[in-house]
């Protein structure tokens, strides 16, 4: 019995050891290539200064006329200021990963080289998944601090320092998330084959229900509580609602709710495919 406990705890040991360097490996590499890093952060400086302006237009219009009091213009209780925030933590949760993330994942998948996973020691999906996050991070926290510099150059401080510091693990986990679900999607492939076209319709959705062009709350009232129950919204929408003022803890443990079943989600994909890939060798 004590040596079926060192055993396993022997492998335990050795996946984390394989997990964390799967992670570092895929950190340093981005880090090392500070050129790539500054092109996606003056990508993102475009992209975020052209839908905060549009949105900032799109505040004091709707409020032309309409603010007594001294009141500050706002549309669905975000203020010139805080979509500001909000636009720059969402397009840092989503420009950092690769738009075509899922023909990636599913194009060994379709050529059957995937197989190779299968064949090592230690199941390479959840280490590949981690050497992506790696990847991923570094331009996300520089798009993060980039986007933080140009919110308070042009818009004005943070609303709530309190939600800005739970904006950061927010955007961490959404961007772990992002990842995990697209493996889900690019796994289909071992049922489907050529999956060319699902990488559009994920992203589409994102853009919408996700929460990135404009918050959920502004969705029509019949809209919003099916895109706040759908997992998509944790990708984008949670990093952008705490980086804007909103002192909400609680949507953290949504997003860890819907990692949890990605990953789960993703183990299942992968283990029935790899069945699948098995039988047909046979």
């Amino acid at each position: 019995m004590t040596t079926l406990h060192a055993d396993t705890d022997t492998r335990v040991v050795s996946l984390l050891r394989v997990l964390w360097r799967s992670f570092t490996a895929g950190f340093a590499l981005t880090s090392a290539d500070k050129v790539a890093l500054a092109a996606r952060a003056l990508f993102f400086v475009v992209v975020t200064s052209v839908l905060a302006s549009m949105w900032r237009v799109a505040v004091l219009v709707n409020n032309s006329g309409s603010v007594s009091g001294g009141g500050e213009p706002s549309v669905a209780g975000y203020t010139a200021v805080a979509i500001f925030w909000y636009i720059a933590a969402a397009e840092a949760a989503l420009i950092p990963v690769p738009s075509n993330l899922i023909e990636q994942v599913a194009k060994p998948i379709a050529d059957e080289s995937v197989e190779v996973w299968f064949s090592r020691p230690v199941y390479a999906g959840l280490p590949t998944v981690l050497f992506r996050f790696g990847q991923i991070l570094p331009v996300s926290l520089t798009c993060a601090l980039t986007g933080s510099v140009l919110a308070v150059a042009l818009a004005g401080p943070p609303p709530n320092l309190v939600a800005l510091t739970l904006a950061l693990p927010a955007l961490c986990l959404a961007a772990l998330l992002s990842i995990v679900m697209q493996y889900s999607f690019g796994g289909v492939a071992f049922w489907l084959g050529d999956i060319s076209g699902m990488w559009l319709v994920y992203h589409r959705t994102v853009f919408i229900l996700g929460g990135l062009i404009i918050p959920l709350e502004t969705l029509p009232p019949w809209l919003e509580p099916v895109a706040g129950a759908l997992p998509f919204m944790a990708t984008v929408y949670v990093p952008g609602r705490l980086a804007s003022g909103h002192v909400e803890p609680t949507l953290i443990v949504r997003q860890l709710f819907w990692l949890t079943v990605a990953l789960g989600v993703v183990a299942l994909v992968f283990r029935r495919g790899e069945e699948r890939v098995c039988r047909r060798s046979l």
